[in-house]
């Protein structure tokens, strides 16, 4: 990888993760009580929704692995 490709890589890893931790997850679980129900009842595709809208309110932006380890830190306190 030449290093101008480099720089672009990590200046889209960094916007990523600074959109991340914009996301509030309190909004999405709040927006979305019913897929709070299907997850405590053992639906785990309720998790992939939720991570879903969160990117969705992100307009595309943030990584998913970091958008589901703060979701899941709001869903373990439920």
């Amino acid at each position: 990888m030449d290093h101008k490709k480099e720089i672009q890589e990590t200046r889209r890893w960094d916007d990523n993760k600074d959109a991340t931790y914009s996301c509030d997850p309190r909004k999405t679980l709040r927006n979305n009580p019913k897929s709070i129900e299907d997850y405590k009842a053992g639906k785990k595709k309720a998790q992939g929704f939720l991570v879903g809208q969160c990117i969705k309110a992100l307009k595309g932006k943030g990584d998913p692995k970091m958008v589901t380890q703060l979701l899941n830190s709001k869903l373990q306190g439920l």
